[in-house]
């Protein structure tokens, strides 16, 4: 069943990349929030950029942690 495979990686794809999108915009926000209290606009958009970056990486990587953990996979007899 190599269609089952590949639909499931591609859904597993989209799971990831949403998870790297939904921490792109919390870290967006919160580093914003956060830069903006230390020191006005510029400080917010750097550190929100910076956090976009990283809340994306740690999301993602996360994502794709679990997703291997509950897919099963093919085992060679």
């Amino acid at each position: 069943m190599a269609g089952g495979s590949t639909s499931t990686s591609s859904m597993q794809q989209r799971l990831a990349w949403a998870a790297s999108l939904a921490g792109a915009l919390a870290g967006l926000l919160y580093g914003y929030d956060f830069g903006e209290t230390l020191s006005g606009p510029w400080v917010g958009a750097v550190t929100g950029a910076s956090s976009a970056v990283f809340g994306a990486m740690i999301a993602g990587s996360v994502a794709e942690r679990m997703l291997s953990l509950i897919t099963p996979r093919d085992r060679a007899l």
